[in-house]
């Protein structure tokens, strides 16, 4: 039999071996056709402007009976305590959202409610503060009371006495922000209780006016004068900022100033989002200091990639959601469900594999965000229509060399 070389096969083969040519030749077809699918589907992703919470909630409930905040406490000092609020206050926001869950998203907002009782709850908070265990322990833990409650909870006489206590300890402060730990005020822990007692106004006797006329006065001087938003850290003995304005806190107190001062807060979203909404590669993402500040990221924070904090711009999401920007909302919502590589298995829906369940929390919350009683704040949606173009040609123009050289590849010889 006479035989031809052949370079696909390696030396020199027989004619009855020539199919060796055209079965490489439909392998790496296939290869192309299976790379192009899943560049499509990735783009197609990146449309996806919104993602049930529940789903992440039975493997988060895996995940904290399995230690998770134990573990997560290694990494930072609150890990423990927000991986059970975070946990909570995602079923408050789906009980809300769904009154065929209420009961199911009450009963788990006051388990993990429950699991933050002190002392165990309270570690590493310090009991020797005012309010006891500090303002950011009472505080977040009163916000999730408060969920509970509008749940229809009957806990509407602790809910209003601890109400009470947060607006007393405020009121007579030497600073409008009260420490969470010994001698540190970060002004973003008090935006909770603040949010907290405003909820008790609305659902309780006490209407709390007096303390938030006065409270919303003390407040103003504190601002960044470069930013014109609040700081990150203040002194605690001279009230002094320590800390200018960040996004890892100011995404935060915008969620909760949104239910204290809507007008004020939607002035302030504006605001931040000119100075710290940015996009990397056509991605939206927040910065974690302002534009044309520089810094490095820590234990706040996080690493910073490009100057983008990725906590900052998972906890952006939720916010956004409250403030009624649907476009900034929508393109931090499709990036993460590109990006965040989301693997749902059995209705348990886990990000990045779930390599870091406490991140797989923020995410949780931030889509089921929502204004808790008043209505959202009115704000221009702008600067995100067809973000996701700039992705479209980048992925273009990776896959189209591929397909190049495989149609531009000259014919095996087959004689």
């Amino acid at each position: 039999m006479a035989s031809v070389p052949n370079p696909n096969c390696g030396g020199t083969v027989s004619r009855s071996d020539l199919g060796c040519a055209g079965n490489d030749a439909m392998l790496r077809k296939g290869l192309l056709f299976l790379l192009t699918a899943l560049m499509v589907a990735c783009q197609a992703r990146l449309y996806r402007e919104s993602a049930d919470s529940a789903l992440q909630l039975p493997y988060l409930h895996t995940q904290l009976n399995n230690g998770m905040g134990r573990d997560m406490q290694q990494l930072f000092p609150e890990g423990n305590f927000f991986s059970y609020m975070l946990y909570g206050l995602t079923w408050v926001n789906v009980g809300l959202e769904d009154a065929a869950r209420r009961d199911e998203a009450l009963r788990e907002a006051r388990w993990a409610y429950e699991q933050l009782a002190p002392p165990e709850g309270a570690i590493p908070f310090s009991a020797n503060l005012d309010p006891e265990y500090g303002i950011f322990y009472r505080g977040w833990r009163n916000w999730l009371l408060g969920g509970i409650v509008l749940l229809g909870g009957d806990m509407v006489e602790e809910f209003s006495a601890e109400c009470n206590t947060l607006a007393s300890a405020l009121t007579h402060a030497p600073h409008p922000f009260l420490p969470s730990y010994p001698n540190q005020i970060w002004p973003v822990d008090t935006f909770p209780a603040a949010a907290s007692i405003r909820v008790c106004a609305r659902t309780t006797s006490d209407k709390f006016g007096t303390f938030f006329d006065g409270w919303l006065a003390r407040i103003e001087p504190y601002r960044d004068p470069a930013t014109g938003l609040f700081p990150h850290k203040i002194d605690a003995a001279t009230g002094a900022i320590v800390d200018g304005t960040r996004a890892t806190s100011q995404t935060l107190i915008l969620r909760f100033f949104a239910e204290i001062d809507p007008d004020q807060a939607a002035r302030d979203y504006t605001l931040f989002r000119t100075q710290f909404v940015t996009t990397r590669a056509g991605i939206p993402a927040v910065r974690e200091f302002p534009h044309g500040v520089a810094g490095v990221g820590d234990v706040d924070s996080g690493p910073l990639l490009w100057d983008i904090s990725l906590s900052a711009t998972a906890v952006m999401l939720g916010t956004a959601r409250v403030f009624g920007d649907e476009e900034l909302a929508g393109a931090l919502a499709g990036s993460a469900e590109t990006f965040g590589l989301p693997f749902t298995f059995k209705a348990n829906k886990r990000y990045a594999f779930g390599a870091l369940p406490i991140g797989d929390a923020f995410v949780a919350l931030a889509h089921s965000e929502q204004n808790w009683w008043i209505a959202p704040p009115t704000i221009a949606n702008t600067g995100f229509g067809w973000w996701q173009l700039p992705l479209h040609l980048l992925s273009l123009l990776c896959v189209m060399p591929f397909w190049w050289r495989f149609y531009r590849r000259p014919p095996s010889t087959t004689s």
